[in-house]
């Protein structure tokens, strides 16, 4: 391309250039750059808002990309939760013990107990299963500096 032919592409980027690369652009009041910037016909607003754009944007991958750890940090934690309650564990103790840990010895913690005497191991299995891992969540919801 002929430097004799002027697209407003080229202008613009060669305004842009000279903006960023002439030292003696640095002493150019604000309305001198606003005339140059509107004699190449560089549209200022339509250049914030990609950026604003491309900003938002970015913003949006890190947060999702948190998001990503961690849903995969929890995943991970069920999969440990779960190998933990396969094992030979007394499940009808561990829901006790729990209940005496939330009602510390009350009169409440006998009729929580009572409740819990007619539930299935296979119950008692899945109760264990959600409290550990909403302690954990907790735990980590007060940990996480967006918390």
């Amino acid at each position: 391309m002929a430097d004799s032919e002027k697209t407003p592409a080229t202008d613009a980027v060669k305004a842009l250039a000279e903006f960023l690369h002439e030292p003696e652009l640095d002493e150019l009041s604000p309305a001198e750059i606003r005339a140059r910037l509107k004699e190449t016909k560089t549209d200022v607003d339509l250049v914030r808002k990609r950026f604003a754009t491309a900003l938002a944007q970015a913003k949006g991958r890190l947060h999702l990309a948190k998001a990503r750890e961690r849903r995969e940090s929890f995943a991970l934690r069920v999969a440990e939760l779960r190998q933990q309650l396969t094992s030979d564990i007394n499940v009808r103790e561990r829901v006790r013990d729990f209940v005496q840990d939330v009602f510390g010895g009350k009169a409440e913690a006998a009729v929580a107990w009572r409740n819990f005497e007619r539930a299935t191991d296979a119950d008692l299995r899945t109760i264990i299963d959600d409290l550990t891992l909403l302690e954990d969540l907790e735990k980590d919801d007060f940990s996480s500096p967006e918390a």
